[in-house]
């Protein structure tokens, strides 16, 4: 396990931890507080080291930090070794800061697993094996966790958890271009690649510490792999063995075959890896 290890210059830890835990305000200077959110102790879920002198990347003094796994495996190096390492110079909000990976342990998917891992999909990407939440279906059902109440009528309500909320919201835009019966419609096509990345970096940061820092490193995201992250993040796969079963069914009450016209209006795009499959039942209806 060789999690990214980000290097703060010309700061101290004292500026990055309140009360035992990383300074949201803190990460927010360099656009980090979303894919670190998960982390709880410094003590027991990051490993943070100063550099007192002016020996760190790029030849500041600053702070180490590393998000340990999750799995509890410690990664074999922790700290500066330039020779043994790749560090990347990014900017965040117009803040400099260093990533550095381990040049005999490429990062891999599970560097970055979070605490809590939502079910839905497993795909072959880029890094290994992510798993890929389901956001939003056709139906308006989700795989993202959900709050309960008892309205007054005693009947059980249900609405997706407020953390995850915006996100639900966004992806209703991302269902309609894959479901659209606009005959004009372009469909998830008329995505361009800004929206597309961020859409996919948004699916795959549910799951895993994962943004425009780990894309760059990683390259997951891509022409040929954008699509197949939010074709599973709308249950597409599933829409399609719905679709083809009540066709077959059809068929053998006609025994004429599928009908042409209603098979074009499944949406034109990819079904994903052939063994994409939920991990588990899907989540009752909103």
């Amino acid at each position: 396990m060789a999690p990214p290890i980000y290097f703060f210059p010309s700061v101290t830890d004292k500026e990055m931890v309140s009360n035992g835990k990383l300074s949201s305000t803190f990460l927010d200077r360099f656009s980090l507080s979303l894919v670190l959110a998960d982390l709880g102790s410094v003590a027991e879920d990051a490993f943070l080291s100063p550099i007192s002198t002016a020996t760190g990347p790029g030849g500041h003094a600053g702070v180490l930090l590393c998000a340990l796994p999750t799995n509890g495996a410690k990664p074999e190096r922790l700290g500066y070794y330039p020779d043994l390492q790749d560090w990347t110079e990014e900017e965040a909000n117009g803040q400099l800061l260093w990533v550095g990976v381990d040049k005999e342990q490429p990062l891999r998917a599970k560097d970055l697993m979070r605490k809590t891992v939502i079910r839905g999909y497993t795909c072959e990407l880029p890094g290994g094996t992510w798993s890929i939440p389901v956001i939003r279906n056709y139906d308006g059902d989700t795989t993202l966790p959900k709050s309960w109440r008892w309205d007054c009528n005693g009947q059980v309500t249900e609405t997706v958890q407020a953390t995850y909320r915006e996100l639900w919201d966004d992806f209703a835009a991302v269902v309609d271009l894959y479901f659209s019966e606009d005959e004009d419609s372009q469909g998830v096509l008329a995505l361009s690649p800004n929206d597309a990345m961020l859409r996919s970096a948004q699916v795959l940061g549910v799951n895993y510490r994962f943004g425009r820092i780990e894309q760059n490193l990683m390259g997951v995201i891509g022409s040929e792999t954008w699509m197949t992250i939010l074709t599973c993040a709308v249950d597409l796969p599933t829409f399609q063995d719905v679709f083809e079963a009540i066709q077959q069914r059809k068929q053998k009450k006609r025994g004429d075959g599928i009908d042409p016209a209603v098979k074009d209006e499944l949406p034109n795009t990819s079904h994903g890896p052939p063994d994409a499959s939920p991990a588990t039942s899907q989540a009752e209806a909103s």
